[in-house]
């Protein structure tokens, strides 16, 4: 039972992750900084307004989307062998 469990968690952080190895997750995870940062830019000279209160939350979740699923991969990857 516990086995299906960790074999159904596997295969949707699997699904999450997409594959993608550290390197692949630390430039997405770049891009989209850069991409709010220009969305900020644009916000403050365009729209007059300063959205900086909500970059530090995304940026967190972000990195929580990024760098979590790959983190539990091989963590039980890493059990699963032993």
């Amino acid at each position: 039972m516990a086995s299906q469990q960790i074999g159904g968690l596997l295969a949707q952080l699997q699904l999450i992750n997409g594959e993608r190895g550290f390197f692949a997750n630390f430039f997405g995870l770049f891009c989209v900084a850069c991409l709010l940062g220009l969305a900020n830019m644009f916000s403050r000279s365009v729209l007059h307004a300063d959205m900086g209160w909500l970059l530090k939350p995304l940026m967190v979740v972000m990195a929580l989307y990024f760098f979590l699923p790959y983190l539990l991969l091989l963590i039980i990857d890493r059990r699963s062998t032993n």
